[in-house]
């Protein structure tokens, strides 16, 4: 996910009239991202899904991005577990349905279903809220730190790093380096003119 995050930063820049001055300008800021396949959960799915045989899958799409995961070696990220879970949702809802003769979905009976699914998903508790929002209220956030960063060719650009983790109602340092705040002060303390 910082790989995906870092792309569409250096998207910005680039297409700025002036991108050592947006450079500048994005330095410091703060970014949340909700980390689900973080620690347990990410090993317990990830042995899951290495065991299961994809063939009963009847998505396309769902089926090559867990096959490229699992045949590339490649860790089953946050997208590939909520993907995984919607799928489970739908069939969750529709077994609890009256299907039609010919097999057909009432769409505003499925919805409708679907905000009473409730389960422990690949990426967390899944259920929905009075609207059919999924709730996320428990689910791990990363706060990462726009820091430029020189490559080996020279060229400054914006990464990611990993700042904070709240999980649980604690929030804990990921990084043993002192994040870099808007203006260039770097600290533990959130500055007074941010």
């Amino acid at each position: 996910w910082i790989a995906q995050l870092e792309i569409a930063v250096d998207s910005v820049i680039a297409a700025s009239a002036d991108p050592q001055k947006t450079r500048q300008q994005l330095t410091g800021w703060m970014v949340s991202v909700i980390d689900l396949m973080h620690g347990e959960r990410g090993d317990r799915f990830q042995t899951q899904l290495e065991s299961e045989p994809l063939e009963h899958l009847d998505n396309s799409i769902l089926e090559g991005y867990l096959s490229e995961a699992v045949i590339t070696g490649g860790r089953c990220d946050q997208y590939c577990a909520t993907m995984y879970d919607a799928v489970w949702t739908a069939a969750i809802a529709m077994s609890q349905m009256d299907l039609g003769d010919d097999g057909s979905v009432d769409k505003v009976a499925l919805l409708s279903a679907i905000r009473n699914v409730s389960f422990e998903g690949a990426s967390g508790r899944v259920w929905f809220d009075e609207v059919g929002e999924r709730d996320a209220s428990e689910a791990p956030m990363i706060l990462t730190n726009l820091r430029p960063m020189t490559g080996s060719d020279g060229e400054v650009s914006l990464s990611l790093v990993p700042t904070w983790r709240f999980t649980g109602g604690v929030l804990e340092r990921e990084s043993s380096e002192a994040p870099i705040w808007p203006g260039g002060e770097r600290g533990w303390e959130l500055p007074v003119q941010v």
